[in-house]
């Protein structure tokens, strides 16, 4: 029995340090500010850095209303379907040594960025006219909208 106890002891300390990964995904923006949905879900405001469990594709929103002498104006919000790729050592049978085994921690970071543009009203007014006169409906002239 004395024999057994050291190893055991032995056993217990090396299940006790054993490894694990960190999956982090950080999103950033120009300018910085911007929020973000991540899934259709607020994560909070560039730059955000929000862990994840599992790889695959998710949606990441990212607006923002840039405040100008003029007052506020609209920059493009931008949404983009994120690709979170699985790293070798997450393949199966490597991934029970990366998790379970592995002396250290392992930090998986996915660094995502986005630029924002200020919103062109003028052309998306266009584009809408030019939609509407597809469906058969005429857009009322300049004039009546100033009346």
């Amino acid at each position: 029995m004395l024999r057994i106890l050291p190893l055991l002891l032995a056993a217990t300390s090396l299940l006790s340090v054993t490894g694990c990964v960190e999956r982090m995904m950080q999103i950033r923006s120009e300018p910085t500010g911007a929020q973000v949905f991540l899934d259709g879900r607020h994560i909070g405001a560039t730059p955000v850095t929000v862990a994840f469990d599992f790889y695959g594709t998710r949606e990441v929103m990212v607006r923002m209303e840039e405040t100008t002498r003029r007052g506020e104006r609209s920059l493009a919000p931008q949404v983009r379907m994120v690709e979170l790729n699985v790293p070798w050592y997450e393949w199966f049978p490597i991934d029970f040594i990366s998790e379970h085994l592995w002396p250290g921690t392992i930090v998986d970071e996915h660094d995502i960025f986005f630029s924002l543009m200020p919103q062109d009203l003028e052309g998306l007014a266009e584009q809408f006219r030019d939609e509407a006169r597809g469906f058969g409906i005429t857009p009322p002239l300049e004039a009546d909208v100033n009346r």
